[in-house]
């Protein structure tokens, strides 16, 4: 179970991820923090790494596109952190650092801070500004237990992991709602004129 919270905003998650890789994901929406409107599920995602496909299936519509899944980002997340040298930076407008060790419900986590700068006249801005990215990475699990990102274009959103089972997921998470209708998307679609 994750939460995502902006100052305002907030929603929290299901996500699974069973021993052969496959990933579900809920989407909800985002309603106001200690309001009284209550979340609603508008998005169930199904990845399958080895089968390299993904199903986005809409609550509302009852519809799961199935796209062709690339688990580049995914496999790339989950490595484990490696220490940077001193002052390392990834690019000109790029700086990052390591944070240290932290323990996040019993579980030690590794952390490490982006912070990215904005040139004037890059995105129709007249002043430089800076967007910070902090994740505190469990080596062990291979996920993120807490990532904050803020910024002017942003806000401040913190992603938390509340609540985390070792066990082995229901395979019903992995299955396609019953009486959704399935749209390919892997395939081109035809020219219309």
């Amino acid at each position: 179970m994750g939460e995502v919270c902006g100052r305002w905003l907030a929603n929290e998650r299901h996500i699974a991820r069973d021993g052969r890789g496959r990933i579900y994901e809920e989407r909800w929406f985002l309603v106001p923090k200690n309001g009284k409107a209550k979340s609603e599920m508008n998005w169930i995602q199904i990845a399958d790494p080895k089968l390299r496909t993904q199903y986005n299936c809409s609550t509302q519509r009852h519809i799961c596109e199935l796209r062709t899944y690339d688990p580049t980002d995914d496999i790339t997340a989950a490595a484990p952190l490696k220490p940077l040298p001193a002052g390392a930076r990834s690019a000109d407008n790029v700086s990052v650092e390591d944070l240290g060790a932290r323990n996040i419900a019993g579980i030690d986590t590794i952390g490490r801070r982006e912070t990215i700068t904005v040139e004037a006249g890059t995105v129709g801005n007249d002043q430089p500004f800076t967007t910070l990215k902090e994740y505190w990475h469990s080596q062990e699990l291979g996920l993120n237990l807490l990532s904050v990102r803020s910024g002017p274009m942003v806000g401040k959103q913190t992603f938390t992991i509340t609540e985390l089972t070792a066990a082995e997921p229901d395979p019903q998470l992995f299955e396609l709602p019953v009486g959704y209708k399935v749209t390919d998307l892997r395939k081109n679609p035809p020219i219309s004129w």
